[in-house]
């Protein structure tokens, strides 16, 4: 890991491979899934602006952000790819997406086949308006697709330069060192990183009750530190919890939805350590949150989804806070189990 300084402030980098040699992405990502949506011009341009004056370079998106707005059409990734034609920054910038998610208007067809992950890899580029993805994952899995279709599609796209390194959201460490053996005795990229449920705060019904997502255990950490796997958490800060349960005057007093994602034992110690450790960093509880998955012992980024500027200077106030060891196995739950 590396520290990179620009306009004064700090940030953490880390070294990602690609295909065309190692290239430096922000330990802060910079989540869109409204961004082109509910979110509108000015305010996306304004959240991008900041997030790239604290330093960060690496932005998250996917084809079916925002999609639910118009029609199934890619309204983040045609913001964002808006957006760095007028700033003229593409070069500066490193562009996260996904593919190969159910369309939002017909949910009930899965989408991770050859056909379809070539048809979204183009139809990224194009909203993103340009021409190579440095990241770029599956958004989902499915197991009855074998990898033997899946991992040639995305090495086409990759030998064709629209792809510079590929991983996957929300697929089991077991089906990853499939793919990753498929492509190592047919001498085809293989997954580089993967996208995980991980906060401080453990969910314990899943986020959106959606039984497709895979949230971070022991063994999978073990896992990816084993492999040097790449790891992106989203969801990093729990949904806000850590804001919303202290002006609400404690979990309880949320709604049943928070309820039914943290209702567990530690969860109020847990915000309360967030704050005081907000204190002795003269920072944020959000900025807080962050340090969580920046300061683990393996190459993390956390995903920090804004819908609003406030929000984003809120969890940008200080983005190269480090956390201890022990503060983060205080303030987790995964480190106990470690």
């Amino acid at each position: 890991m590396s520290i990179r300084r620009r306009k004064g402030y700090t940030m953490k980098y880390i070294k990602h491979n690609t295909v065309g040699g190692p290239i430096d992405i922000s330990s802060i990502a910079c989540g869109t899934v409204d961004i082109g949506g509910k979110v509108g011009k000015k305010e996306s341009f304004a959240i991008l602006d900041h997030f790239v004056e604290q330093g960060g370079n690496l932005i998250d998106t996917a084809k079916v952000y925002a999609s639910w707005y118009v029609g199934d059409r890619p309204l983040s990734e045609e913001m964002i790819g808006y957006w760095m034609n007028v700033r003229g920054n593409r070069n500066d910038i490193v562009i996260s997406t996904k593919g190969a998610h159910q369309l939002i208007s017909d949910m009930d067809t899965p989408r991770v086949s050859a056909q379809y992950i070539l048809q979204d890899i183009d139809e990224s580029l194009f909203a993103l308006g340009t021409d190579y993805i440095d990241i770029y994952w599956l958004h989902r899995d499915d197991d009855t697709k074998p990898v033997s279709e899946i991992m040639p599609a995305l090495n086409k796209a990759i030998k064709a330069g629209k792809l510079l390194s590929i991983g996957a959201s929300n697929w089991t460490p077991a089906r990853m060192d499939e793919a990753n053996a498929f492509c190592a005795n047919n001498g085809l990229q293989g997954f580089s990183g993967m996208q995980i449920l991980w906060s401080a705060a453990q969910y314990v019904d899943m986020l959106n009750f959606d039984d497709d997502l895979v949230q971070i255990t022991p063994d999978i950490y073990q896992w990816c530190t084993q492999r040097g796997m790449l790891m992106f958490a989203y969801a990093s800060q729990a949904r806000g919890v850590f804001r919303k349960a202290p002006a609400a005057g404690g979990l309880a007093n949320l709604n049943e939805t928070y309820r039914r994602y943290f209702t567990n034992e530690r969860i109020d110690a847990q915000i309360a350590y967030a704050y005081e450790l907000a204190v002795k960093y003269d920072t944020t509880p959000s900025a807080v949150l962050l340090a969580y998955i920046t300061s683990q012992g393996l190459p993390s980024v956390a995903l920090a989804g804004f819908s609003r500027l406030a929000q984003a200077k809120d969890s940008l106030h200080d983005p190269d806070v480090m956390l201890t060891a022990e503060e983060r196995a205080r303030l987790g739950w995964l480190e106990s189990a470690l």
